[in-house]
């Protein structure tokens, strides 16, 4: 939740500093870029100082981390204070897939890690969701206070009761670590695999933190507040979803120059679609995985 949370509050933000949409939208990469880097570097801490206690310091600081991102004075220092927080995210979700599979035996071990899974994507997708909504009575300031609220809860719940590691700690092995990473490397699927996984999340990721300001620049909603109730078909009228799904489903993308250019030199429209297709694609693939997953167990 904390990597998505601030998508929906990028408006609110510019408008506070008064700084470009597309400057304060790299908060979104500020915390993604760091949170990808770290892991290969955070997994061999992991292994050396131990994953349950190197999970729990990492929630500690990230809860500190959101804190900072609250009270942050000016936009500087929420860039970096956001940079921190990637860091400290990278030592939690990947750290905790390696938990699972270390835990758990290979018979359970695909259903704890999609019930974890689908936990991460549903705090995701409520996050983000509730954070604009919300961010009307408390502002955005208010939002990542009470991020950073229910992540001194998760930190409590994870030193009261996360299952220490009963392996003694022991020095990092750098060589070890890059012995490993060179395994995986050696596969020529996991270059098609990296590259895949990056254009899909560029795609879906890439477009979130403009929606807000494609909206209100097309006059449909000022800062967080709708200007006026208005249904589904009144905004389409206006031209809102025709400027994301164009006037049919997937026609050739263009501009209207009574709107603007969108975003970037492709538009939001463009963006977007590509984006539904990458996701429709992940869909197909995981529903085959799953149902070669239910062929072998019926076998």
């Amino acid at each position: 939740m904390a990597g998505r949370i601030v998508d929906p509050l990028v408006t609110a933000i510019a408008a506070d500093f008064a700084a470009p949409v597309a400057i304060v939208a790299l908060l979104a990469s500020a915390y993604t870029m760091p949170f990808s880097f770290s892991q290969p570097f955070l997994g061999p801490v992991g292994d050396a100082l131990g994953k349950s206690l190197l999970i729990r310091i990492s929630v500690a600081v990230l809860a500190v981390c959101l804190l900072a991102c609250a009270l942050a004075p000016n936009l500087t220092s929420l860039f970096w204070f956001r940079i921190f927080a990637g860091i400290a995210g990278a030592g939690i979700l990947p750290i905790s897939f390696a938990l699972i599979g270390d835990t758990f035996a290979l018979a359970v071990r695909q259903v704890a890690l999609s019930r974890f899974l689908g936990a991460t994507l549903i705090g995701q997708l409520v996050g983000a969701s509730a954070a604009g909504i919300i961010a009307e009575m408390i502002g955005w300031r208010g939002v990542l206070g009470l991020c950073a609220g229910l992540a001194c809860l998760a930190a409590l719940v994870g030193w009261l009761w996360l299952p220490r590691s009963q392996e003694p700690s022991q020095p990092i092995n750098i060589p070890d670590a890059i012995s490993r990473y060179r395994l995986v490397l050696r596969n020529p699927r996991s270059y098609v695999c990296f590259s895949a996984v990056c254009l899909e999340g560029a795609a879906i990721y890439g477009v979130t933190p403009f929606i807000g300001n494609v909206m209100q620049g097309r006059g449909h909603i000022g800062g967080f507040g709708v200007d006026e109730p208005r249904s589904v078909d009144q905004l389409d009228r206006h031209g809102c979803l025709d400027d994301l799904f164009g006037d049919r489903l997937f026609p050739d993308a263009q501009f209207h120059p009574d709107r603007g250019n969108g975003i970037g030199p492709f538009g939001a429209r463009l963006v977007f679609r590509l984006a539904c297709l990458l996701v429709l694609y992940g869909a197909i693939c995981r529903t085959d995985d799953l149902w070669c997953q239910y062929s072998r167990d019926r076998l």
